[in-house]
């Protein structure tokens, strides 16, 4: 691994570094550096048992190829730092000299290879590198068009995010494509399944949150990486949702004086035919599931699962699930209640809009970057467009469960939880950011019924203004000042006949 602007690439490089260490490696783990490197980041190399290889400031861009002139080791295998193991590697040193990776040859070339320090191949690569204005990376390219190379076996390697087949089993994983586990939510992709892969961008995250001591990070930032690893590592979340014509239903709890209320809006969601599964998140880790829910969980025609929760976090009512089967999930609040006919109307609107979060509660909200300053209000006749639909009553995809929880930032996760607030705000700007596609409001023919409206969290007195800080604070901290939502008027309602009144010509004049 080598240097570049060091600040925004050192956690691919200690992401990197953790996943061979990990998976014991006993070759020293070499990240070449320049002198203008601070101190600390330099202890979090040595710290992961890093070897340090110092090159001056003015030669960084030839880090690459300083690699040959480390005439001490008998053999280098040059890794992409925006890569991770996900096994020990060690046999790739018996491969033979001038092993390079050939997948998009001569592009991919210098990304994976095995080659023998020499000074005079440095000395070389140098001088040809300084007769031209090119890079690192196109030099080292040059030089080993010219030389006879092998390849890399191509089960080692996955490209992730490449259209190639690529290995099930393979031991290294390198981020090829435009999406990556790192920017992956702010790319506003509308392709952005193709190159979707949730469990190559779990090991990265994975390894990145194992690393996450070495930046100082406050204790509430640890906690929700214990979250999350709890949640993910280590578990058969499915890839694949096979039932299409079906919805599944996903709500949580935190009150037992509830539970009278939240077993009426049970019967109520499984008297619908499209209803496929209930899943219940009893988020209070300190209380043992009600009675009378399991009761229920026992006499009630449609599967009903309780998700039981170790963690007392807000973030829970997006986790994912495992044996999760359709590909859409409704999630609601537990004092909401939809009409089925409009509830079962709204799931035949997000068929054709499966990108798009929808449902019923549509809110507005603007930012300024010159300024800092948000706005955020409700959509009605005086702000007539909406950015946002809130999850108290909405249809998701089922990909956006895994992709909340388990691949977002953990510093997302924290603000959430200490301000218990914002979850639909930071899920509406990952999907935006993902999929560069607007959320979608259906207007319900039926009133909806709010139980939450007279006590709740967002009847709080400061509950708006919390809101507009929310906004700020994610786009500033996690999109770059750049707001990934867009803003829409449309509304979605069920079918009418279209209102004609016959007229006349004579009275045009007087009409128009």
């Amino acid at each position: 691994m080598r240097c570049k602007n060091i600040t925004p690439m050192q956690r691919l490089y200690a992401t990197l570094s953790s996943s061979l260490k990990l998976f014991n490696t006993t070759y020293p783990v070499l990240v070449v550096l320049d002198d203008s490197v601070l101190k600390q980041y330099e202890r979090h190399f040595r710290e992961l048992g890093a070897v340090i290889v110092q090159v001056p400031q003015a030669d960084c861009n030839a880090a690459k190829m300083s690699l040959w002139s480390l005439t001490t080791y008998n053999r280098i295998a040059y890794i992409e730092p925006s890569s991770v193991v996900v096994d020990n590697i060690d046999h790739i040193f018996s491969l033979p000299v001038n092993s390079v990776l050939m997948d998009k040859w001569p592009t991919n070339a210098d990304k994976f290879l095995i080659f023998k320090p020499d000074t005079t191949i440095y000395e070389s690569l140098i001088r040809q590198a300084r007769s031209r204005p090119e890079s690192s990376d196109s030099a080292v390219r040059r030089y080993l068009v010219s030389i006879k190379i092998y390849p890399i076996p191509n089960h080692a390697v996955k490209l992730v995010g490449e259209k190639t087949p690529s290995p099930h089993n393979a031991t290294l994983l390198m981020y090829s494509g435009d999406i990556t586990p790192w920017n992956w939510y702010k790319v506003q992709d509308k392709s952005w399944l193709n190159q979707w892969d949730q469990s190559a961008f779990w090991h990265w995250r994975h390894h990145r949150n194992q690393i996450q001591y070495l930046f100082n990070s406050p204790n509430e930032l640890m906690n929700s990486i214990n979250r999350t690893e709890a949640v993910c590592n280590n578990k058969s979340f499915p890839k694949v949702f096979p039932i299409t014509e079906k919805f599944s239903v996903l709500f949580g709890t935190y009150n037992p004086e509830r539970i009278d209320h939240v077993t009426n809006v049970i019967k109520h969601l499984a008297a619908s035919n499209l209803v496929h599964t209930i899943y219940l998140t009893w988020h209070n880790p300190k209380l043992k599931v009600n009675n009378e829910l399991k009761v229920l969980q026992a006499t009630l025609q449609k599967p009903l699962v309780i998700l039981e929760q170790t963690f007392d976090s807000l973030n829970n009512r997006f986790n994912p699930i495992e044996g999760l089967e359709t590909d859409a999930v409704y999630i609601l609040d537990d004092d909401i209640v939809v009409p089925l006919p409009d509830l079962e109307f709204t799931f035949q609107v997000w068929k054709n809009r499966q990108d798009s979060i929808v449902g019923h509660f549509p809110r507005f909200h603007s930012y300024d970057p010159s300024t800092s300053k948000s706005v955020y209000a409700m959509a009605d006749d005086f702000r007539p467009s909406f950015s946002i639909v809130l999850t108290k009553s909405m249809f998701i995809r089922s990909e956006y469960l895994f992709a909340y929880t388990c691949l977002m930032s953990p510093a997302l996760h924290t603000y959430v939880d200490e301000h218990m607030n914002c979850e639909d705000i930071g899920f509406s700007f990952m999907v935006s950011g993902l999929t560069a596609t607007t959320n979608t409001y259906v207007r319900t023919q039926e009133r909806i019924r709010d139980y939450g409206l007279n006590a709740g969290i967002s009847t709080n007195n400061q509950h708006i203004a919390a809101r507009r800080d929310c906004v700020t604070d994610f786009v500033e901290t996690h999109w770059n000042k750049q707001d990934p939502t867009r803003m829409s008027s449309e509304v979605v309602s069920m079918f009418e006949k279209v209102k004609i009144q016959r007229a006349k010509w004579g009275t045009i004049a007087r009409d128009v």
